[in-house]
């Protein structure tokens, strides 16, 4: 499995809403099936860079008519509500940099620390949750 970034801008996509799983990029998505996807966002005030969500692909397609849209989605995942910050982690600016401070979309993680620290981050959310709700692809 591979874990890849998308960042989720509230200034231009309002600010994030837990909801459905999914993605748009301009990025081909056809190899990601059953990888993870981590969401990040900011929110808070002042404002944080803050985990809002993460899930395994499941499907992907054309997100419109549009050829250059691609869509990635799963039926489960994990909302982190309130969103969780991560940008005092010891391996955020890690991140940040493979991100390209996440100027650059859907972005790979290629950095063990950074992966370990975003598992460890969802390993702990879904402890607190009743096993009902907790997500089944890890």
């Amino acid at each position: 499995m591979h874990h890849f970034v998308q960042y989720h801008n509230p200034q231009k996509r309002g600010g994030y809403r837990p909801g459905g799983f999914g993605m748009v990029t301009d990025k081909p998505v056809d190899s990601i099936i059953g990888d993870r996807i981590w969401r990040v966002t900011k929110a808070g005030r002042p404002q944080r860079y803050c985990l809002c969500e993460s899930f395994v692909v499941e499907q992907v397609g054309s997100a419109s008519n549009d050829s250059k849209l691609h869509r990635a989605w799963a039926k489960t995942g994990l909302s982190f509500v309130p969103p969780t910050p991560i940008d005092s982690e010891v391996w955020f600016k890690k991140l940040l940099r493979a991100a390209g401070n996440f100027g650059f979309g859907l972005q790979r993680i290629k950095d063990v620390q950074v992966v370990s620290g975003l598992m460890r981050i969802l390993n702990d959310q879904q402890s607190r949750l009743a096993p009902a709700n907790r997500e089944f692809h890890l």
